[in-house]
This record gives C-alpha cells, sequence and structure tokens, in this order.
C-alpha cells in the first residue's frame, strides 16, 4: 500500500514552526513520528468533529487534527489539548 502524502495547512504550518520554537526538539521529534505513522495510516485517529480526525500525541500533550481528501492527510492543526474545547472546534469548523 502507498503512503498517503501528508499536508500541513497553512495555519497548521503555523503551529508547527510555532511549536518548535516555544517546545523545542521534543515537540518537533513527537509530531514528525505522528505524521509519519498518519502517512501509513491515515485512519489510526478517531473521527473528532464531522470529518475531522484527530491523533493525540501523549507524550506532549498536543493533537493533530486532519482530514482525509483522496490519496492525501490534510492537517488543518497542531493544538495543544490543554485549551478551551470550544476553541479548537470554532476554528475546525471555520477550516470546513
Amino acid at each position: 500500500m502507498k503512503p498517503y502524502d501528508v499536508v500541513l495547512l497553512q495555519i497548521a504550518e503555523a503551529d508547527y514552526f510555532d511549536g518548535i520554537v516555544r517546545y523545542g526538539d521534543r515537540f518537533e521529534h513527537s509530531v514528525d513520528e505522528a505524521l509519519d505513522l498518519l502517512s501509513k495510516f491515515p485512519e489510526l485517529g478517531p473521527v473528532f468533529l464531522r470529518n475531522h480526525r484527530r491523533l493525540i500525541i501523549r507524550r506532549i500533550n498536543f493533537a493533530i487534527y486532519y482530514t482525509l481528501t483522496g490519496q492525501r492527510v490534510m492537517v488543518g492543526g497542531i493544538l495543544h489539548l490543554r485549551q478551551n474545547p470550544k476553541r479548537i472546534r470554532e476554528r475546525l469548523k471555520k477550516l470546513g
């Protein structure tokens, strides 16, 4: 089976680089490992809101929010879990 392409939307890319600046190598390696897993097992994260899935990265208390489009994993957010869940849902609704 061919791996899926992982695409970070612009807002998720900003989350990624902000996380590296704030949290360092541990954040970067944890997210990179999770994205690699998603390329191989795109349905790993359960459905969270409508067609958005969520993969929790427990060691850093973040989650990757994404949708599946064809052979692509479209990442819409890499967000810390210690925030108001309403803010997360509002952001995902804006993405569609």
